[in-house]
Order: structure tokens, then C-alpha cells, then sequence
């Protein structure tokens, strides 16, 4: 199973402590992460021990993808501009995400903690500090 991949879950790490450690509104709030242990996989046979799992902030919007029509001007430039103040606030921290589409913007609605446009799974994330700042490499273009 990928989840008992040691690869897999060295990625599912790094992306969750990359990801936790952004405090911006427009970037899902991680609060928690680990494996799942051998008493919860032993009351509910769907988990396996020792699966990753993340715990995140709830967002009810559904994501940018279910929105059922096309923005108009207006609300199209304000998403984006949520979208890049997001995006430029973890690529200031080194933090690129590699896998922006519909499905990984969440929409928080007005009665959650945090309304808004949220970036979710950084999971194809390069880290800035891994590559020590080259961000041709990090781009996916040749230096």
C-alpha cells in the first residue's frame, strides 16, 4: 500500500511541516499530523496502522471546482488576487506549490472559523531550503 511507502510518507511530512508552518488566510491552517495507531486501525477496520493523517482547518465551501457557474469580472479578480496573495505569501517562504487547480482551493464559507479561499494540498510542494534558494531548479526550468 503507498501509505507504508517510506517515501510517501517522508513527502506527506515534509509537505504537512511546510504547510503548518504558514499563517496566512488564503493557506489551509494545519493543526496536526502523525500516523495512525494500532488501538484506532483495531476499532475501525477501514484504517491501517500506521497510515499518515492530517488534521486541517474545516472548510464547508466545497472547492473552486464545485462552483456551479463562471465568475463574473469582479469576483474573478478578487479570487485571483486572494489566490496570488496566498500563493506569493509561501513562495516568499520558500514554499512552492506546483499543483494549482480548481480542486485544491477550498472555499471557506461565512460561517466558518475562517471564510474564505484557502490553498490545500502542497503535496507536489518543492521546499526553497532543500534546493538552497535555486529557484530555476524549484520552477522546474533548467538554470
Amino acid at each position: 500500500m503507498r501509505a507504508q511507502d517510506p517515501r510517501i510518507r517522508a513527502a506527506f511530512r515534509n509537505e504537512v511541516r511546510a504547510v503548518a508552518g504558514l499563517d496566512h488566510p488564503g493557506v489551509v491552517m494545519v493543526f496536526d499530523y502523525g500516523e495512525i495507531p494500532p488501538e484506532s486501525a483495531l476499532a475501525d477496520p477501514r484504517l491501517q496502522t500506521g497510515s499518515p493523517y492530517l488534521v486541517m482547518e474545516l472548510l464547508t465551501g466545497g472547492s473552486l471546482s464545485s462552483e456551479a457557474q463562471p465568475l463574473d469580472w469582479p469576483a474573478l479578480r478578487v479570487t485571483l488576487l486572494d489566490l496570488l496573495d496566498g500563493l506569493a505569501y509561501a513562495h516568499a517562504r520558500g514554499v512552492i506549490h506546483r499543483d494549482i487547480k480548481p480542486n485544491n482551493i477550498l472555499l471557506g464559507a461565512p460561517g466558518d472559523v475562517r471564510p474564505g479561499l484557502k490553498l490545500i494540498d502542497f503535496g507536489l510542494a518543492a521546499v526553497g531550503d532543500e534546493h538552497d534558494g535555486d529557484w530555476d531548479t524549484l520552477a522546474g526550468t533548467p538554470a
